[in-house]
């Protein structure tokens, strides 16, 4: 394929915009230019049943946007949508190839085009992300990311991978029943991700990391606990000089 892209999406451009920057400079650092794109990939039409709309977003928006090139993202939704529903959903075959993120770093990794030079002493747990790990079976390229980074302790949730519970917000949750949501993260933190005593919960979703944010400033200033997208660690310990 040709030129690279960068696919933002939603939740990235509009609740973490933070995240749309570091995606775009790691990107830039592993494949030089890269041109990037901030709009919707039409996920929400199909969540609400409206295919038909979806269709026509994608076709007015997307199609010629997209073709002919590599087409990275670091949102899951977005992921799915380009990669899984296009072709199958809406019945267009997608003239462009999709990667997440972690695919890019992970590959990076291996082909010894991304190297480290930064310890990053950080006690860290992974929270899978549905539409990553359940329904495009993701899940073991972000811990091998993790394992490689010098200076970090990884330890795992007891449940991961395919068995891991959703963040809280998956499939509209936080838009329908705010509340609800919110109890489920906050269960979740309690129940799965505190008793492990970590510095931080790594993950590769911005909506995932938007709605753990949100239920651990609920749970009080005591707590130290954050939440950092996976490739803002590629970058500390490739010796960007952001603070960690």
């Amino acid at each position: 394929m040709g030129k690279y892209l960068l696919f933002t999406g939603c939740a990235a451009s509009s609740l973490l915009p933070h995240l749309r920057d570091l995606w775009l400079r790691l990107l830039r650092r592993i494949l030089g230019d890269t041109e990037i794109y901030n709009e919707c990939c039409g996920l929400p039409l199909i969540l609400i049943g409206n295919t038909k709309k979806a269709y026509e977003w994608f076709n007015m928006k997307l199609r010629q946007l997209l073709r002919g090139k590599t087409v990275v993202t670091g949102c899951p939704s977005c992921y799915r949508m380009l990669k899984q529903y296009v072709p199958e959903k809406l019945d267009i075959d997608p003239e462009y190839d999709t990667k997440h993120i972690v695919e890019l770093i992970y590959e990076g990794i291996k082909d010894n085009k991304i190297s480290f030079s930064n310890e990053v002493k950080l006690r860290v747990t992974y929270h899978d992300p549905c539409e990553l790990s359940r329904h495009m079976g993701l899940t073991e390229e972000p811990r091998s990311i993790l394992r490689s980074i010098p200076g970090l302790e990884y330890v795992e949730m007891k449940l991961n991978k395919e068995r891991s519970t959703c963040c809280g917000g998956g499939g509209l949750m936080r838009y329908l029943y705010p509340k609800v949501s919110q109890e489920i993260t906050i269960m979740k933190l309690r129940k799965e991700v505190l008793p492990l005593n970590v510095d931080a919960i790594v993950t590769a979703c911005p909506f995932c990391e938007y709605i753990l944010s949100d239920a651990i400033k609920f749970l009080g200033s005591d707590n130290s606990l954050r939440v950092i997208d996976i490739s803002e660690l590629i970058l500390w310990a490739m010796g960007d000089d952001s603070e960690y």
